[in-house]
């Protein structure tokens, strides 16, 4: 049982992608996929088996100031640095 735990997991990471790129990908590889996601064990640049997983291909975060933008995530990030709200 301690084998399956103490997974080699950049491995298994590779065998998902295998059965990505084949079309074959089950459920529970999803599944499994989310879980190293969670624990952030896939790579920042990997952008396939981060959209599998559901995650953001990278994190953003607004640090626009603006009075209708505090604590709220408006397309700063997206617009080069423009706030959506500006006129």
């Amino acid at each position: 049982m301690a084998e399956h735990v103490e997974k080699d997991i950049p491995g298994r990471l590779a065998d998902i992608r295998d059965s990505i790129d084949t079309e074959s990908v089950s459920y529970s590889e999803v599944a499994e996929l989310q879980g190293y996601g969670a624990a952030g064990l896939i790579p920042e640049g990997d952008v396939v088996l981060r959209e599998w997983a559901g995650l953001p291909e990278h994190e953003y975060e607004c640090t626009c100031t603006c009075d209708e933008c505090v604590d709220a995530k408006c397309a700063f990030w997206l617009t080069g640095g423009k706030c959506e709200h500006d006129d």
